[in-house]
């Protein structure tokens, strides 16, 4: 597990790195990522398969609310969060998802300020903080 964990937040880093420079998440990473996790996995003998998929719920949820209009959620941030539900399970994702998702909110407040521009924010950075507090806290034994 502590594998899959390094390959998701290295993972999760790199793909950072490029939503804040690119404003764009390279499909052969995610892609990449999501194998990676995958077969980690199946060597380590942690896949569980139930758990694996009902991961991939979030993903797809976000994929179907999205579909009217791509430029809010892009296919990236769907397939990161994919990468995410794979290693981490539902609840975990859920929780990782609504996290990063109040920081991105703060973060488009307090960026926006009393402006009525409009507001692009990238939304792996926020991912990977919520994945990295999630998984840390995981790992300690804070939460189950």
């Amino acid at each position: 597990m502590v594998l899959q964990h390094i390959f998701l937040m290295t993972g999760l880093l790199v793909l950072s790195v490029c939503d804040l420079r690119t404003r764009s998440i390279p499909a052969g990473l995610t892609l990449a990522l999501n194998a990676a996790l995958l077969l980690t996995a199946i060597c380590q003998g942690t896949l569980r398969l139930p758990a694996a998929f009902s991961g991939l719920l979030p993903a797809f949820l976000s994929f179907l609310l999205t579909l009217p209009d791509r430029r809010k959620f892009g296919a990236g941030d769907i397939w990161v969060l994919a990468a995410i539900g794979l290693s981490e399970g539902l609840e975990r994702t859920m929780l990782i998802f609504l996290a990063a998702a109040l920081l991105a909110a703060i973060y488009g407040i307090v960026r926006k300020g009393n402006s009525f521009r409009t507001l692009k924010v990238p939304f792996v950075p926020f991912l990977a903080v919520a994945a990295g507090g999630v998984v840390f806290c995981h790992d300690a034994g804070l939460i189950g």
